[in-house]
């Protein structure tokens, strides 16, 4: 996941991957990345976004695309 996605911060000049990607088309996106941890019987990925909260309508919307 992590490699798919990368991870982006608003402030850093040398992001890559698509989370730089949704950082510059979003200015309200401060961090895009991706979460991924690894059990012996299960695991978990997703998606974590961090941004204003008074746009949190707009960056669920964009966790979600």
């Amino acid at each position: 996941m992590n490699q798919l996605l990368g991870s982006a911060k608003a402030f850093n000049k040398h992001n890559s991957g698509r989370s730089a990607e949704v950082v510059r088309s979003n200015e309200f996106v401060d961090s895009f990345h991706g979460v991924n941890s690894h059990f012996t019987d299960t695991g978990l990925f997703g998606v974590s976004i961090e941004g204003a909260g008074s746009h949190s309508a707009d960056l669920l919307k964009v966790a979600l695309d």
